[in-house]
Parts: C-alpha cells; structure tokens; sequence
C-alpha cells in the first residue's frame, strides 16, 4: 500500500494532465456549417435565390465536393487551369472572381455544405447570447476542476489509509517506521498544492489580462427597443440609411431623431400592430427636440484607429463581417472580440476590391503584378496592413 501511495503521489500531476488532455479532446466539437456559412458566405449567397452569388440549393447536384472545395479555397486558380463551367461562371458574373477562403478546413467545407444541403429550421435569435465558444470554455473549466477535486479526494484517502495501515503495523514493530508525517507537514503534498495553486492564478491573471477591456456579447439595455431584424431584415432597409458616416468618415454615426422620423411620419405609432410604446417615445424626443441616449456598444481603446469609411467605402468589406448577422438581431449585442489577433487575421486574409478603385491607385507594384499574373488577389496585409502605424496612433 505504501509502494501504491507513493507512486500516485509522484505521478498525480500527470494523471491530472492526461485527463485534461482527454477532456480536451473529447470536447471538440464538430464544426457548425451554419455558423461558418453566415460568417463566410451570406453576404454574397443565399440559399434559394440569387444575391451577389448564385443560391447555393442543390449546389452539389452542379458539381462534386472535390471541385467546390478547390473553388471556395482559390476560383481564380480554377478559373485560370480553363475549367469550362468555372470560366461560365467568371463570364455570367461579369467576371468578378469570388472572395478565396484558403484557410478553411476540409471538415469547415463540408460543414457548410452538410448546412447548404439540409438546412435547420429557423432559430429565434438569443440576445446578447455569448459566443459559442465561451460555453465550451465555461464548460471544459468546471470539467478540469472536477478532475482536480476527484483526484484531491483519492490523494487524501489514500494517503489517510496509508497512515492508517502504518499504524496498525507500528504496534507490533514500531521500531520498523518512522513517525509518520501530519498531511499539512508533508513537503510533497504540500509542494502538489503549491503547484496546483500557481497553475490556477497564473492561468486565471493570463486569462483576465487577455480578456481586458473586451465586450464580446455585450448587449446593454437601449432607451428604445429597436428591432435590426425588422428594420434591417425584414423591411430590408439599408444600414447606409440609418448610420449616414459610415462611408465618409471614421464613425458609423447613431441616427438622430430626425431619420427615425423621416419614416415614421408616414408609418404612425404601429407597425403591424407591434412598437406603439416605443415609436411613442420616438414622437416625444422629436417634438421636445430631445436627443435620444443610446448606449454604445461597440468600444475600441482609445490607441486604435479605425475608419468605417476606410474599410465599407474602400475595401467593401461586409458589415456582417464585424457585426454578425445584424439583420437577423432583435437586440444587438457585440459579434465579435474585436482584438488585435482578430483585426490581423482579417488583414491576412480578407480580400479587398482592388481592381477599378480609385483609393487603391497608389500601389503600382500591386497593379502591375496583376497584369503579369502573379497575384490574383490583394489583401491589406500586402499593402501594410501589419504594420503597428496603420491602427496605432
């Protein structure tokens, strides 16, 4: 028993390790087509109707996963090898390739046409939901901690029928033991606990640091409960409307009273018979030419620029891109984390529209390899884009 306790003694760490690794894998999660195909694909299609990109229905039916997965990573590359229906394609879109995606996986690919093939049935939106991966997170957490407490348990146990058995053979022959030990007193176990302890602070300080200062899924009461999903996604109207600074300046801008009113006038205090309070409220800040407060969701530190102008107006980068599904949002909350890992991976690998835009026609390099052929494509990375002065003040 001795010979037991003291090997689980010497090895619980690692018992502790491989557990959590364990954890870790069995918690992998097969990829959510649905989510990896509004991130991705909905600005530019739609599953059964034409929108920038053909409706993606049937899509297998024109073509094998093999194909459509060398076309989502690099069309130009199909394009260019004279692919008859991908040349059909360029021509029928006025020969504008579609945004690459070289970095999704073969199990990423296959989710979203698993989603394209058998779409779910409708969710109501969850306001302010938090990611889908801070569930995980929450969840793996509490699992290793019960891991810890189990093994903590068996430890003591052991090593109290350890102590025990010690005991009982030190009445016929005490001069065989040594005195043992209390718990509190033993270097080894108290040097486990000490280890324990600094793996916990240390993970719980790295992880509040790189946490710091972020919202993702921030999603605060408004003093007027405005629907995007009816607004932006069911009556269609477009976010430029409303957010009038988002192709001329830094700022998106917040609606004053006045655009609210501009609609209203003629809608009244109801909208299928839903909104009477809140249009109400609308009305009276209008007619006491009152401003409407709004709480600001979204938060850049104070060191970051970063121009709405310069990325909808010039790079044509999707709204849906930073801000999720907005039409689809009762209540908006914050889609993404905003980071700086975040911000340089979307250098990395979003394309913009480089071709025919005046605001790109600087880079004569750029242009010039297009010609040649050596690139297809520009990404923000290829033009600095990495570099701390682009976002630094």
């Amino acid at each position: 028993m001795n010979k037991l306790y003291n090997l689980l003694s010497k090895h619980v760490l690692g018992l502790i390790a491989l557990l959590v690794l364990a954890s870790a894998s069995a918690a992998y999660a097969a990829p959510d087509g649905e989510a990896i195909f509004k991130n991705n694909c909905s600005s530019c299609h739609k599953l059964d109707e034409k929108l920038v990109g053909p409706a993606l229905k049937d899509v297998e039916k024109r073509r094998d996963r093999a194909w459509l997965a060398k076309w989502i990573r690099n069309s130009s590359a199909v394009i260019a090898s004279g692919d008859e229906y991908a040349v059909k394609l360029f021509n029928e879109y006025n020969k504008t390739q579609m945004t690459a995606f070289p970095n999704l996986k073969d199990d990423e690919i296959n989710a979203i046409l698993d989603y394209v093939k058998t779409p779910p049935k409708d969710k109501a939106p969850v306001a302010g939901a938090p990611a889908a991966g801070a569930e995980d997170n929450g969840t793996m957490i509490y699992f290793v901690a019960l891991l810890f407490l189990v093994f903590l348990v068996v430890y003591l146990l052991l090593g109290r029928v350890n102590n025990n058995l010690n005991e009982m053979v030190q009445e016929k022959s005490p001069e065989a033991f040594d005195k043992p030990l209390p718990l509190l007193k033993n270097r080894r176990f108290i040097g486990f606990l000490i280890i324990i302890a600094t793996i916990f602070v240390g993970y719980r300080a790295a992880d509040s640091a790189i946490d710091m200062g972020r919202s993702q899924g921030y999603s605060p009461d408004q003093p007027i409960k405005y629907s995007h999903k009816l607004h932006a996604g069911e009556m269609k109207i477009d976010c430029k409307y409303c957010h009038v600074g988002v192709e001329k300046g830094k700022q998106a801008g917040i609606p004053t009273v006045n655009i609210c009113m501009n609609c209203h006038k003629a809608v009244g205090e109801t909208v299928n018979g839903t909104g009477k309070e809140e249009i109400a409220k609308i009305k009276s800040a209008y007619e006491n030419n009152t401003p409407i407060k709004w709480v600001r969701i979204h938060n850049l530190p104070d060191h970051v620029y970063f121009s709405h102008a310069q990325h909808v107006k010039a790079g044509q980068i999707a709204c849906q891109t930073c801000h999720g599904q907005i039409q689809e949002m009762e209540v908006v909350a914050q889609n993404q984390p905003l980071s700086m890992s975040w911000c340089i991976n979307c250098h990395r690998e979003t394309k913009v529209q480089f071709n025919n835009n005046k605001y790109y026609g600087m880079y004569e390099e750029l242009h010039q390899k297009i010609k040649d052929g050596k690139v297809t494509s520009v990404t923000e990375a290829m033009m600095g884009g990495l570099e701390c002065q682009k976002c630094h003040y």
